[in-house]
């Protein structure tokens, strides 16, 4: 997840933060429901509403995945 960190740097967000973002950012008006059992685990991920990626960050996360997973997947 090291190779996302500049785009949460852009964002100042946290990995967890651009992962819900990102999730968010997939198809018009989805929902994603997080779990949480503390209150810590909530006040990092309510932050994420906030987060708008642009397409062509959409796009470049898919991209740095899709090289991660072939990296690992072989």
């Amino acid at each position: 997840m090291d190779r996302l960190a500049d785009i949460c740097e852009r964002y100042g967000c946290t990995r967890t933060q651009l992962a819900i973002a990102f999730l968010r950012g997939q198809w018009e008006g989805i929902n994603v429901i997080c779990g949480a059992r503390r209150v810590a685990q909530i006040e990092e991920i309510a932050p994420a509403a906030a987060v708008e990626l642009r397409p062509e960050d959409l796009a470049e996360i898919r991209e740095r995945v899709a090289a991660l997973e072939s990296v690992v997947l072989g």
